[in-house]
């Protein structure tokens, strides 16, 4: 008889926890692509700044993976709501994984990304990269979203709040002669001007 209850206990708790799951599962399929987009903007600044050795594109990996996880246990669990909004996510994670990479094998041609540069070096050189054309940016703001998930200064420290240097570089309150000197010499020297 007490191996009846104990079953019994036990087959309630599963059933529990199998409800409780389905329940995650659903609401988490009823976050709509503006709320899960809104969500990543949010969070990305907060894992670079908690993973000090991470880039933009472990970020967006474990995103990817989270997400098609997320589908993929609802498949199996036989849930019938719909999955627009995640796979519409997964997409633009995709766009963003390689919008990154290219960014990233521009970049890398200038040794920029992990550089020994100063910080102020490093923004200067981003911006006149933006400004000749060789790299597309929307405008200078993402231009410093950029910098600032995904270039280190000085053998390894990360850049934060570009933003402000690039508006006082563009306002002549920071004076860049020198280190548009070296990087002039540096594009002649990679037959890159």
């Amino acid at each position: 008889m007490e191996l009846v209850k104990a079953l019994q206990l036990a087959s309630t708790k599963f059933d529990k926890i199998r409800n409780d799951y389905i329940l995650k599962l659903k609401k988490s399929l009823k976050i709509s692509f503006n709320e899960l987009k809104e969500k990543y903007n949010r969070t990305l600044p907060i894992f670079l700044k908690h993973h000090q050795d991470s880039e933009v594109l472990d970020f967006i990996n474990d995103q990817i993976q989270i997400s098609e996880s997320i589908i993929n246990e609802a498949k199996k669990s036989s849930i019938e709501d719909k999955m627009y909004s995640r796979k519409k996510y997964i997409k633009f994670l995709y766009k963003e994984l390689e919008y990154e990479k290219n960014k990233q094998k521009n970049i890398s041609k200038f040794n920029i990304f992990d550089s020994n540069k100063s910080r102020i070096e490093v923004i200067y050189s981003m911006l006149f990269l933006k400004e000749m054309g060789t790299l597309k940016f929307e405008n200078d703001h993402a231009l410093s979203r950029f910098i600032d998930r995904n270039c280190r200064y000085d053998k390894g420290k990360r850049i934060n709040n570009s933003k402000q240097t690039i508006s006082n570089i563009k306002n002549k309150e920071i004076s860049v002669e020198k280190y548009n000197m070296k990087f002039q010499e540096y594009l002649k020297s990679q037959s890159l001007r």
